[in-house]
């Protein structure tokens, strides 16, 4: 009721401004207010109430908004039509009725512009009503549902422990694999043949050659221990890449935003329950 009544006070108090022809004190009325009325709506617990409130708050500021465009464009019309009849009569000049028609214009410009801002205004308010009020609903939602959250986090642990361990156990997958040892001192004897290599003088191609046919062998030694080390590796990663899918799975549900129907069936259960 709190905010159905101001609601009401703010629009009767912006249209008793617009009739006297202050629309610059209108809009300063309407934004001031907009703020408190949003606060007000806010403390509505039902979530339907609170929405029709908005729904009906957004309906007023935007008649609000038209009556004071209408006004605008009455006041101006009269005011060109004054300054005519001061022209035909002689009364100013052209110079001055060209300055004030001009004048007259921007001013009018402004405060069509000034009255958009009320409406950019109010949809930020509402953007940040609704984000609260998702996180609202998203609350509640766990706070019902609190079995189920306490289920899909008990899931969620022993995935995590999985992943751990076969992130260790990549770690390990070299020192386990058949040749590694092989490996280790081919890699060892390559380093040597690279220095080799890089010692001899550029212009003995001969020696240098037999150096690099050394090195091709190694590496050709080195190819299928490392084809097994990295056959081993992707083969555990691929289960990690399926237990994390799951566990993003579990961690979409828990944190995803929640829908009012969604709050309201699960209400429902419980009370059947």
């Amino acid at each position: 009721m709190d905010a159905l009544n101001s609601m009401a006070n703010l629009c009767e108090n912006a249209r008793n401004e617009i009739s006297k022809g202050d629309i610059k004190r209108a809009i300063s009325v309407v934004k001031d207010g907009l703020g408190n009325v949003f606060a007000l709506i806010e403390d509505i617990l039902d979530y339907n109430e609170q929405n029709e409130a908005e729904s009906d708050f957004l309906e007023s500021i935007g008649n609000i908004g038209h009556e004071m465009i209408d006004k605008l464009e009455i006041d101006l019309g009269r005011n060109l039509d004054e300054l005519l009849a001061a022209v035909e009569s002689e009364r100013i000049g052209f110079v001055n009725y060209t300055a004030s028609v001009t004048k007259l214009k921007a001013g009018t410009k402004l405060k069509s512009k000034q009255v958009e801002s009320i409406m950019d205004l109010y949809d930020k308010l509402a953007e940040e009503r609704y984000e609260k009020m998702s996180k609202r609903i998203f609350n509640d939602f766990w706070e019902i549902n609190q079995s189920e959250k306490a289920e899909l986090e008990a899931k969620r642990i022993p995935l995590l422990e999985q992943i751990s361990d076969h992130k260790k156990a990549i770690v390990d997958v070299p020192r386990k694999t058949e040749g590694y040892e092989d490996m280790l001192v081919m890699e060892e004897k390559l380093k040597s043949l690279k220095e080799e290599k890089k010692a001899i003088k550029i212009w003995k191609f001969s020696d240098r050659k037999g150096v690099q046919a050394k090195m091709d062998a190694v590496n050709k030694d080195i190819a299928p221990i490392q084809a097994r080390i990295d056959a081993s590796i992707a083969e555990i990663q691929k289960e990690i890449d399926d237990i994390e899918s799951k566990v993003a799975e579990i961690d979409h549900e828990l944190t995803r935003s929640r829908t009012l129907q969604e709050l309201e069936e699960i209400s429902k259960n419980n009370k059947k329950q």
